[in-house]
């Protein structure tokens, strides 16, 4: 039996270490500027799928001008995150974010309700545009995940146990990897104890 167990541990965790090889680990540096990179391509798309669906709204320019400092913000984000910069600084511009994008989802509504009720035009199917919105609500509660992963790792990470000691993020010892991220996030460990 510990024979199969043994093989099993070490099969899964060369499948770990050669998927993990061929991305970006989940809360280091390479993922985060991959997210931010994502979310500026997200943050672009939509200001010219706002562009091309909401331009003969009343609250178009609004729309318009709040897309345009999303993509700005998430290219600033996109740079900081490039360049290994300060994490909390990040962190706080993530949230400045977050903020500015339920704001645009919510104007987003309020425009397809006017134009239901004859107040604007809006041009086409929108689908596509909640499906960016949610892709983009997804890549920010990710990174953000992911960015407070790493700032309470650069502070110890630890959590001090019934003694006071503290276990420096490694809780009954052992190691783990993870794969993928956000909610098809599989986070394996092999633990010493406990």
């Amino acid at each position: 039996m510990t024979l199969i167990r043994t093989t099993l541990a070490v099969a899964i965790a060369t499948f770990g270490i050669t998927f993990a090889s061929n991305t970006a680990q989940a809360g280091s540096f390479e993922h985060i500027d991959e997210l931010a990179g994502e979310l500026q391509g997200l943050s672009s798309k939509l200001a010219r799928e706002f562009r091309d669906h909401y331009r003969h709204s009343p609250g178009y320019r609004h729309l318009a001008a709040d897309a345009r400092e999303m993509r700005k913000l998430a290219g600033h984000i996109h740079e900081i995150a490039h360049y290994e910069g300060d994490l909390h600084h990040i962190h706080d511009d993530l949230h400045e974010l977050e903020e500015l994008f339920h704001h645009v989802d919510g104007l987003v509504d309020e425009i397809e309700h006017e134009a239901e009720h004859g107040h604007g035009h809006v041009h086409g199917d929108t689908r596509h545009v909640r499906r960016i919105l949610r892709d983009m609500d997804g890549a920010l509660h990710h990174m953000l995940e992911d960015v407070e992963e790493m700032n309470h790792g650069s502070h110890g990470g630890g959590h001090e146990d019934d003694h006071g000691h503290d276990d420096h993020g490694h809780a009954g010892g052992g190691v783990g990897f993870s794969i993928g991220g956000g909610s098809s996030r599989t986070v394996i460990r092999f633990g010493f104890g406990g």
